[in-house]
């Protein structure tokens, strides 16, 4: 029987895949395992006979015989976790419990040792805690609240920026409902709505728009702009709330708003301004010099069925010419000053008008017009984007040297949008391809858009054509005219 058990022993000791070694008093070495081969790299004929110590970090000389002085008063080392060097002079970490060894006699002889390789459980602790270490590092130095939550609304934890906006302990958040920091008007509301969001969690990443508040300790509140999320824990879900304090930010973008409705309101009155004047010059000019020069031609007319042998005389049909071509000149700075269509008939249909006046010159292209409007753009935002496509339109005629033109109408995102494509001359990044002077009027264009609260964008290439696209948004229409 004790044959059989010293067998099995031996057996357990030669398949260890720890190190199990034994030594006498002094500390030779006795016997030594495969483990403890595989561990430290030393085969047995090399360390048989040798003191334990050659497997000692040079840092700490008294650790071993401080260990073999205890085993040496009959006591047993459990679980000790410490540094030993292998034979390639790298360290390994280790848990080495240790005993005395005594004869048959209750002798003491030596002592045996098992060593345990920790190195990589050790590492992945270090790692664990540098991460738990980062994450509350982040936790701590996040510059919005982080308040964590239970299901039923009981405040876990907080962060330090969280006792910034609240004005409460962290400690003292810790086991309250989280509606202590809800305004008292909404604390109902929000309580249902907490609800919900544990019956269907879901990312949140902002709540702006919402117009959420949080209290202070002291009551007073503040905008707040609060984004949710969710993770799970054996206990149940951990709702996460990240706060930030949007007091400044509403502030200015009620600052914005009152510029935008200003600018709206100054542009609107600026573009009224110039249409009034503009139809006033126009009604000026059809009431005074086109009423005068056309009764000036009837009177010549009258004067010609008198007096026959004036009709015939060159002086006379170069006089009718003269005026005729006065009379045209000024409607068509008329259609120039305030186009009719566009009060009575609408965007496209002054566009049409505009198409028809320019392709009367002889270097004007074919033109299609491709109206895809469902509402009429109205008041300001119509004579808008007429004026950017006549600019437009005189450009392709003046420096495209194109071959045909499309504009398209359309409308979408809150505004319409024009666009002006020719398969002209193109011209360079610097715009003074298209003309002599440099100057096409560009800037004008992009700056009314952008008045206008819009956009305006050119794509060209030298010889690829020219694009021109406006947006302009609907809400800076006023009343129809």
């Amino acid at each position: 029987m004790a044959a059989n058990a010293a067998a099995l022993l031996a057996a357990i000791v030669e398949s260890s895949d720890d190190a199990i070694v034994s030594t006498d008093l002094e500390g030779r070495i006795r016997s030594w395992n495969p483990g403890a081969e595989r561990m430290y790299g030393y085969t047995a004929e090399e360390v048989i006979g040798r003191h334990v110590t050659i497997l000692a970090p040079p840092d700490r000389p008294d650790e071993i015989p401080g260990i073999l002085r205890r085993l040496g008063r009959g006591e047993r080392v459990a679980h000790f976790e410490t540094v030993r060097i292998a034979r390639s002079g790298g360290p390994i970490e280790v848990s080495i419990s240790a005993s005395p060894m005594r004869d048959g006699d209750g002798r003491l002889v030596g002592q045996s040792s098992i060593s345990h390789d920790i190195t990589e459980r050790r590492a992945a602790s270090r790692r664990l805690h540098e991460s738990q270490s980062l994450l509350q590092g982040l936790f701590d130095a996040a510059p919005e609240g982080i308040i964590g939550v239970d299901e039923d609304g009981t405040i876990l934890f907080a962060n330090p920026a969280t006792e910034q906006l609240f004005g409460y302990p962290a400690a003292e958040l810790v086991g309250r409902p989280v509606e202590v920091l809800v305004p008292e008007a909404a604390r109902g509301v929000h309580a249902a709505q907490r609800a919900g969001f544990v019956s269907r969690p879901r990312q949140r990443l902002n709540g702006a728009g919402l117009g959420l508040a949080g209290r202070r300790k002291d009551g007073s509140t503040f905008a707040a702009d609060i984004a949710l999320g969710h993770f799970a824990v054996a206990s149940g879900m951990v709702v996460l709330a990240f706060v930030r304090d949007v007091t400044r930010a509403r502030a200015a973008e009620e600052q914005l708003r009152k510029v935008s409705e200003a600018r709206r309101l100054l542009l609107s009155r600026l573009v009224t301004s110039q249409e009034d004047e503009r139809r006033r010059i126009a009604v000026e000019i059809h009431d005074d010099p086109v009423q005068k020069l056309s009764a000036l031609s009837l009177r010549l007319d009258v004067l010609a069925r008198h007096h026959p042998e004036l009709a015939g005389s060159g002086d006379y049909a170069a006089l009718g010419q003269t005026l005729r071509a006065s009379i045209d000149s000024l409607r068509a700075l008329m259609f120039e000053l305030r186009p009719h269509a566009l009060d009575e008939r609408g965007l496209a249909a002054a566009l049409r008008e505009l198409l028809q006046a320019e392709g009367e010159f002889e270097v004007f292209p074919e033109h299609h017009l491709e109206d895809q409007l469902e509402t009429e753009p109205r008041g300001e935002v119509g004579t808008t984007l007429y004026r950017l496509a006549e600019e437009a339109v005189r450009n392709v005629r003046k420096h495209a040297n194109a071959s045909h033109v499309d504009l398209v109408l359309a409308e979408g995102e809150g505004g319409y949008l024009l666009r002006v494509a020719d398969d002209g001359v193109g011209f360079a990044a610097d715009g003074r391809a298209r003309s002599p002077n440099g100057h096409l009027g560009l800037t004008g264009m992009q700056e009314r858009a952008q008045i206008a609260g819009g956009w305006c964008r050119i794509d060209t290439e030298l010889g690829q054509g020219t694009t021109v696209e406006f947006f302009i948004p609907a809400d800076l229409a006023g009343p129809t005219s």
